[in-house]
């Protein structure tokens, strides 16, 4: 059977090798980064740290900079050393996420190769073992986060080798096995302090099974003062931030992770929820249609199996060590998940801050297995009957982690039903690789400007809650994972009207644009499993002819796509034009090829009877330039001598003032009370 496991673990490092760069940036993974980065900071200047080929840069004591950055809370028994390697070995731009995602993925299979040995331990039995491990790795969307998430995947993989150390610890009691178990406990809790519980459990469960298996209280209580005493000190050793004030600051970091304000409103089953009031229902109905459908029925049939053999043993379970590490897992499933429910904790992001309670999923689901081929295996039918379902289940999950590759990590099961209208679908924008690819290999001379219909990024009309565009983040994080040739090519600084492409999502702004934009019309769509992720959205005119028109061509402001010149003050354009609605609208022009001399605009003029003229002053690049009183409603030639100052530039900024601007409603024309002057017709250089 050796050879089995090797080629499983053979097959699953080179799928790691070739596919680690084919994965997005996430929204967090650049924050991340500057994390490790302060912190290897200040260790370099407390401890000077071999092969960095460049200094690390921090303005200003350390120890300032520790206290008062954002995100000082956080552990970096991950981002450190995989900042201290990306500087040591020099690697830089795309290249560094590139390394970042392949250190994910190797501690995520060092994790399952831990996770096939804590089965071992637990059944003795190498094929159970393998297919629970294989059930983990044909997670679609823990293998997909495997790659880039590296806060609740490296935090799974860090809580499994705890996990398995604490089995190892019980089967093995020797202080090798406890050092261990400390060692993995502290690199846990220095990623995300919620891996208190495993030494809580530790505390708990080691006496219960060492005074069954006949240890003297003194040893037990001397084995708990050295885990304590070891897991104290690495704890601190690996968070360079507690070495300046360890209870304090790890206080600090406890508090805020029990108290977290942030609350997000987020799309679950169909409907727009607070972060901050979940129902309880919230991680199991997310756990339940994010997992193969297979893993859940045996799940609940391993809880099955476990209550009646905990009946049937009674009191010998506590002795048993196969029992008792069934009744291990149990906990570490359902104590975190019914502390979420009752604590009402604040989650977001679908329920990835719960997936290091995952493997304890499938170490139980395992156990199902076991116990349905126990029940089949002396039945001839029923053997290769189950032999055949599972082989198909796995198949099937098999075949869709690579049809749908790189995307496992927004899988659904038919239980969602149309799960892109029902929950949050790409909440940290790691599927902008393909659309922002589509657009940049239509030709590699060309620049392109991309804009996300997010409304304008995250609302914050209460501080501690954060609306998003249901969900969708920029696309500029993605940029990064994409080389300097190419980021070069995207124009990522302007709005939506001076923009020539725009990413939607299906229920963000996707149907405004088909609806109530017709400037825009589809131009690539990006569907996992049927199922639309972004949908882009291409400008119809090319707004470079706009920017760059040549000499004697009509620019004209009846067209939705002259917004991008209109900088302040104007209105929505009209098939005539547009209205100036403030009393210094502001123009900004891209001056054409060759030295035009004069720039001829075409005004209309809000008057009446009661307001017979608009007096109008223009400046041109700040300078005074002309002074005129118009007094007919249209056809109001303006011709602007064009300054030699002007030339070289690549805009031209027209400023109007409007000392006559009046509205409607004070002239008593209706209820607008917008402050009307000027209608912009056309403009033409020549």
């Amino acid at each position: 059977m050796n050879i089995w496991v090797a080629v499983f673990f053979g097959i699953f490092f080179v799928i790691g090798l070739f596919s680690y760069s084919d994965y997005g940036v996430s929204a967090d993974e650049a924050t991340q980064r500057g994390i490790g980065e302060v912190s290897l900071s200040y260790v370099n200047r407390v401890i000077p740290l071999p092969f960095l080929d460049r200094p690390v840069p921090m303005d200003g004591p350390a120890e300032s900079i520790f206290e008062t950055q954002r995100d000082r809370a956080y552990g970096v028994a991950f981002e450190l050393p995989a900042e201290y390697l990306i500087q040591a070995f020099g690697i830089r731009d795309a290249q560094a996420f590139h390394f970042r995602h392949l250190l994910n993925f190797l501690l995520f299979y060092v994790a399952v190769y831990f996770f096939y040995r804590l089965l071992c331990i637990r059944y003795q039995n190498q094929t159970i073992a393998l297919l629970g491990a294989t059930l983990l790795v044909l997670s679609p969307r823990i293998f997909g986060d495997a790659f880039f998430n590296d806060k609740d995947l490296v935090f799974l993989s860090l809580f499994v080798i705890a996990s398995f150390t604490l089995v190892q610890w019980l089967t093995k009691p020797n202080y090798q096995s406890l050092i261990l178990h400390a060692l993995a406990c502290a690199l846990a809790i220095d990623v995300r302090i919620m891996a208190i519980i495993l030494p809580a459990l530790t505390m708990v469960v080691v006496p219960i099974w060492q005074k069954e298996q006949g240890l003297s209280i003194k040893k037990i209580i001397a084995q708990l003062l050295i885990y304590v005493i070891c897991l104290i000190l690495l704890v601190i050793a690996f968070w360079p931030w507690l070495w300046t004030n360890p209870l304090g600051h790890f206080l600090e970091a406890f508090w805020r992770m029990a108290r977290f304000e942030n609350v997000m409103e987020m799309r679950f089953l169909g409907k727009i929820i607070d972060g901050g009031k979940l129902p309880w229902s919230y991680v199991p109905v997310w756990l339940g249609v994010t997992t193969p459908m297979l893993y859940s029925i045996l799940f609940f049939v391993g809880v099955g199996a476990i209550a009646y053999q905990t009946w049937k043993l009674r009191v010998q379970v506590l002795r048993d060590p196969g029992p008792f590490q069934d009744m291990v897992f149990l906990v570490l499933f359902f104590a975190p998940l019914g502390a979420v429910i009752i604590l009402h904790s604040v989650l977001y992001n679908g329920w990835r801050q719960m997936y290091f309670i995952y493997p304890a999923f499938i170490v139980i689901a395992t156990r199902g297995l076991y116990a349905l081929w126990n029940i089949c295996k002396d039945r001839q039918l029923l053997k290769p009957l189950l032999a055949c379902l599972l082989t198909f289940c796995l198949l099937h999950t098999t075949y869709w982690m690579v049809r749908w590759h790189p995307y496992q990590y927004l899988y659904f099961n038919v239980l969602a039903g149309e799960s892109s209208k029902r929950f949050d679908v790409d909440y940290w924008g790691v599927a902008y690789r393909e659309p922002i690819l589509a657009i940049l290999n239509q030709d590699p001379t060309k620049k392109y400007a991309i804009y996300d219909a997010y409304s304008d990024g995250p609302i914050f009309d209460n501080p501690k809650r954060i609306h998003w565009g249901y969900w969708q983040l920029p696309h500029g994080i993605n940029i990064l994972n994409l080389p300097a040739e190419q980021r070069a090519r995207i124009i990522g600084d302007r709005t939506e009207v001076c923009s020539d492409y725009v990413f939607t999502t299906l229920m963000g702004n996707r149907q405004q644009y088909l609806l109530n934009k017709p400037e825009f019309s589809v131009f690539h769509e990006l569907k996992v499993d049927g199922q639309i992720v972004y949908t882009t959205f291409k400008r119809n005119v090319n707004l470079y002819e706009y920017y760059a028109p040549a000499l004697g061509k009509v620019i004209d402001f009846g067209n939705r796509n002259t917004q991008c010149f209109l900088t302040k003050d104007w209105g929505q354009n009209e098939d005539w034009g547009v209205w100036s609605t403030g009393v210094d609208p502001q123009l900004a022009l891209f001056m054409p090829n060759g030295k035009p001399k004069t720039l001829t605009l075409d005004l209309r003029a809000f008057i009446q009877s009661k307001h017979p003229t608009q007096q109008v002053n223009i400046s041109l690049n700040g300078e005074p330039q002309k002074t005129v009183t118009l007094n007919k409603f249209d056809n109001n030639q303006i011709e602007l001598a064009i300054p030699p100052s002007a030339y070289g530039k690549e805009w031209m900024n027209l400023s109007f003032n409007l000392p006559q601007a009046i509205s409607p409603k004070e002239l008593g024309m209706g209820e607008d009370t917008r402050q009307l002057g000027i209608g912009l017709v056309s403009a033409v250089f020549r």
